[in-house]
């Protein structure tokens, strides 16, 4: 570090406490007061907005104070007083990031939808009053599902439409919205079957936890054998169809056949369509369920007729 000694005489005062302390300190550089040594600044000091203004709590007292003692100055210089009322306290204050918050419409809608106090007695032991952290609206991702929406909504109103945008959700909402369709507007009227429609074999995910037939990786052939018992049971069911959700195609089961080669190999296979809804493919059971485990979205669904 370098060090630089005090001037013994203040050339400038820019405050009354300047003023003071230059009227404090000898006038002579033949004093006996040699000055106090302090560390040179190694970076310019930026200019305070109080610059010129004395600082609070720091050499009080009126300008044309006569003397003032050597302790109490030594103590002011000490407590970062330059005379100029420049706290050094001032570069250390840093900025902080304000987290983005949801929107206030979307908060007025979420305490709409919430209980409300006025609950009968029963219900409002149920209610959770405790309070709920607000995390931050991440409008970018809202914004990216909007967008992606409208893109397939677009590619499904082509001459040759495409059903890329929709997975096996979409299915089961069709199934759902035809099936209410086709109930009868006169409540007199018998009802309609019933048609719903849910995934039965795939990959097991966190909103997946009752799967018929779930698959695993690196599963043994006593855990494929009872994957394919299992898909048989739910194809053989009475009122039901199988779709199966393969790369960039939905398409019917129409059929599943196995055997077993003389060198004692077994073979699973599933009559399905890779092209078109013509069942003209069969494809191996072991192919079927790599294509499941490598994407979720990838699976057989199970459409099923309810009779009222």
């Amino acid at each position: 570090a370098v060090w630089t000694p005090i001037a013994p005489r203040v050339a400038r005062a820019r405050s009354p406490g300047a003023a003071v302390l230059a009227r404090a300190l000898p006038a002579s550089p033949s004093s006996s007061f040699s000055g106090r040594l302090i560390p040179a600044p190694t970076t310019s000091r930026r200019r305070p907005a109080s610059w010129g203004q004395r600082a609070p709590g720091r050499l009080s007292g009126p300008a044309d104070e006569p003397t003032r003692r050597g302790d109490e100055l030594t103590a002011g210089v000490k407590g970062g007083d330059d005379g100029a009322g420049y706290d050094p306290g001032d570069e250390t204050k840093t900025k902080t990031k304000k987290k983005k918050a949801p929107p206030p419409g979307l908060l007025a809608r979420l305490s709409r939808a919430a209980p409300s106090n006025d609950a009968a007695p029963n219900d409002r032991e149920t209610i959770d009053h405790r309070p709920r952290p607000t995390e931050p609206w991440r409008w970018r991702k809202d914004m990216w599902e909007i967008l992606r929406k409208m893109a397939g909504l677009e590619k499904l109103t082509r001459p040759r439409p495409s059903t890329a945008a929709f997975g096996n959700w979409g299915v089961a909402e069709a199934f759902r919205r035809v099936s209410a369709a086709a109930q009868p507007a006169d409540p007199a009227a018998a009802p309609a079957p019933r048609v719903s429609c849910r995934v039965v074999v795939g990959a097991k995910t966190r909103l997946r936890k009752d799967l018929p037939v779930p698959l695993a990786r690196g599963a043994s052939d006593e855990a494929i054998e009872r994957e394919w018992r299992r898909l048989t049971t739910l194809f053989a069911a009475d009122g039901s169809a199988l779709i199966f959700h393969l790369k960039n195609h939905y398409a019917l089961v129409h059929a599943l056949r196995e055997r077993t080669d003389r060198d004692g190999r077994r073979t699973r296979e599933m009559l399905t369509a890779r092209r078109g809804q013509r069942p003209n493919a069969w494809i191996p059971w072991e192919e079927a369920r790599s294509t499941m485990l490598r994407w979720s979205g990838y699976a057989i669904t199970q459409a099923t007729r309810h009779a009222e």
